[in-house]
């Protein structure tokens, strides 16, 4: 859920006849192609990793902001996110600019980190004893950031 990452401009080859750009997510790839031998050539989003194609842009930075905004529209669709919901009654609540879904994405990365150590956290000592002051740090991780994120959103 991170932003996208975009490969260097590569020149036509045996895998694309046009210069292109490509960008991997979970779900397939994003590519924009254009033309670079002709004068006034507007780049498109060839490929998307939902089958589609979408329209020519003025130039490629803006066919990669276009494809992004796909990517997060189908994002909050895929996680059946209700927008008009209030944050104060949503539990998940909705991603409403780039920045904040990648805020979010982030915060889950770091619970997803937090779980995966707590479950390496037992003891190396034959009972298994839990390791409870590691886990004690795990949790405060989690609440400190999720506090963070809190405040800012907040603030804003």
């Amino acid at each position: 859920m991170h932003k996208l990452k975009w490969s260097e401009e590569k020149e036509s080859n045996k895998d694309c006849p046009y210069n292109h750009v490509t960008a991997e997510t979970p779900f397939g790839n994003f590519l924009i192609t254009w033309k670079s031998w002709k004068d006034n050539d507007s780049p498109t989003i060839d490929e998307t990793p939902w089958g589609e194609w979408d329209g020519a842009y003025n130039n490629v930075e803006e066919a990669k902001q276009e494809a992004e905004k796909h990517y997060f529209t189908r994002l909050n669709q895929a996680i059946n996110i209700d927008k008009e919901k209030k944050m104060s009654n949503d539990k998940t609540l909705p991603v409403k600019t780039e920045q904040e879904g990648v805020e979010r994405a982030e915060f889950m990365d770091l619970v997803g980190e937090c779980i995966g150590e707590a479950s390496m956290a037992w003891s190396e000592t034959p009972k298994g004893v839990f390791d409870d002051s590691k886990g004690s740090e795990l949790i405060k991780k989690i609440c400190n950031k999720h506090k963070e994120l809190m405040e800012e959103n907040n603030a804003s």
